[in-house]
């Protein structure tokens, strides 16, 4: 606080007003509360940085009672286009993540949101994907390793929001890396990308898909009513092996989907 307090509070009239358009504290892991208050106030107030457009707060030790003030100004900056806050701890460790992801949602302007390495759980990815479809704004969403603890039969909470994405027409650009995706979620990815026509590169890399779930993105990438064009799925080649002389589980073959599903 004592080093960035000063620079923050010389930013505020003519100087950042006119010319300061982006805004870096990446990495500032010692920032405390001073901080976190003179860049709310800058991103607010008037005479703060008002034709701001990139604020990148990746990697910040941001104290969770923060988190609503910040994410307000943030929503209400009416120039921002690109807001990157990778683990800045602001999913389950905040008792308001799910209204503080909202406000993010909610802004007129952001068009690409980095929200990587913070832990959500199923309510919020629920409500993220329900501000995503009513705003249709966001064009580029990275939600890298962000599923807290899955439900008793594994699926990850992120399959929540994807589900949600058959209604979205406006991102072109989506990480979803590290959030264990098995080949169900795949399914479900498929099922919710086909008609997808904006949708354009996926990261999908890191996820335990295996054979049957790079079986559903080889589908999607083929189909005309999709727009995918290209997708990372680097270390997805391991994922669960079944047995089908020792499971029950039906598993969908689109060749022959007939049988009885447990959904």
């Amino acid at each position: 606080d004592a080093s960035l307090v000063p620079v923050l509070r010389r930013l505020f009239g003519n100087l950042a007003f006119c010319s300061l358009r982006v805004l870096s504290l990446n990495s500032c892991r010692q920032a405390g509360h001073g901080t976190i208050g003179a860049l709310t106030e800058l991103l607010s107030k008037a005479d703060g940085a008002q034709n701001l457009r990139v604020l990148d707060l990746s990697d910040m030790d941001i104290a969770a009672h923060l988190h609503p003030a910040l994410c307000l100004a943030i929503k209400e900056h009416q120039q921002l286009q690109t807001v990157r806050l990778t683990k800045v701890g602001l999913g389950i460790k905040s008792r308001l993540a799910k209204e503080n992801v909202g406000l993010l949602l909610a802004s007129p302007s952001i068009q690409e949101l980095d929200l990587g390495w913070n832990c959500f759980d199923v309510e919020t990815f629920q409500h993220m994907a329900d501000m995503l479809v009513n705003n249709q704004n966001l064009k580029s969403l990275c939600l890298a390793n962000c599923s807290a603890i899955g439900n008793a039969i594994g699926d990850a909470p992120i399959l929540y929001f994807l589900e949600e994405l058959a209604h979205d027409r406006s991102l072109s650009k989506l990480d979803i890396s590290l959030n264990r995706i098995g080949f169900c979620g795949a399914l479900v990815m498929e099922d919710a990308m086909e008609h997808h026509a904006n949708l354009r590169t996926l990261n999908i890399s890191q996820n335990p898909l295996g054979v049957l779930g790079m079986r559903n993105l080889l589908r999607l990438l083929a189909r005309d009513s999709a727009g995918l064009m290209e997708f990372d799925c680097e270390g997805c080649s391991q994922g669960m092996l079944t047995d089908l002389a020792d499971s029950t589980l039906q598993l969908y073959s689109a060749t022959n989907p007939g049988g009885r599903y447990h959904l």
